[in-house]
């Protein structure tokens, strides 16, 4: 599995939690189950990431419905971790900065509870981005997202669903009122998907390059151990 902490790819390694009565939650290898209604149960179980730079405890709760499906008994289960809050996001790629990753799961945890807040983190993750990755250090956010929109080599969707979040993040960031004085409130929907954009910047602005880097530093190095001439870098393009 990969750690929803640092992305990098863990062994399962899950521990069950039992706890009779009066006792202490302890270790072991088949857990006691928490009753639910009819034939569902509840398990807890905990692991440590693998990776020694992250080692994050990661906790899930399982839950098991045994029933009968016509002749034959059916067993399903439902897992989620509730450890570390992840708002049920896939995991960053670890080439993303942990204070992104830290914000932007935070963003992704307090979803249902705020979604208003939620859209304002999101917005300050979006500012970063622009000015470390896309070297866009205008004040404003709105600026910022006008002159990266200006760049043709940016996808076009990127753009133009940028050009659509600007209203959303201004709406998340202050209390704006309607032509006739009502609260506009930003909606989960709207939150969720300018948390979705954010996901598709970290790759379009960090994951991507990086992974392509890597490749071709890979690439180089076959060459030189080769004895080939290097390759040529590409000319500039056209201003």
């Amino acid at each position: 599995m990969k750690c929803p902490t640092c992305s990098q790819n863990t062994p399962d390694s899950w521990n069950a939690l039992d706890a009779g009565p009066g006792q202490v939650l302890r270790q072991v290898h088949g857990a006691e189950k928490i009753p639910g209604k009819g034939n569902i149960r509840f398990t807890v179980e905990w692991m440590l990431c693998a990776n020694e730079e992250c080692g994050e405890t990661v906790i899930r709760l399982n839950r098991s419905d045994f029933r009968m499906a016509g002749d034959a008994p059916l067993l399903e289960t439902l897992s989620v971790i509730v450890w570390p809050r992840t708002g049920g996001r896939e995991p960053v790629d670890p080439t993303v900065p942990r204070s992104m990753v830290e914000d932007y799961q935070e963003a992704a945890a307090i979803l249902d509870l705020s979604p208003r807040m939620s859209a304002v983190l999101a917005r300050s993750i979006l500012a970063d981005l622009l000015e470390r990755y896309a070297g866009h250090t205008q004040f404003s956010l709105t600026d910022r997202i006008d002159a990266f929109n200006k760049q043709p080599a940016h996808p076009r969707t990127l753009r133009e669903n940028l050009h659509h979040f600007r209203e959303i993040a201004d709406l998340g960031a202050h209390k704006k009122t309607s032509d006739h004085g009502q609260i506009i409130k930003i909606e989960r929907a709207e939150a969720d998907w300018t948390l979705d954009l954010v996901q598709r910047l970290f790759d379009h602005l960090i994951a991507t390059p990086a992974a392509d880097k890597k490749m071709r530093d890979a690439i180089d190095g076959k060459l030189k151990a080769a004895d080939r001439k290097p390759i040529k870098p590409l000319p500039n393009d056209p201003a």
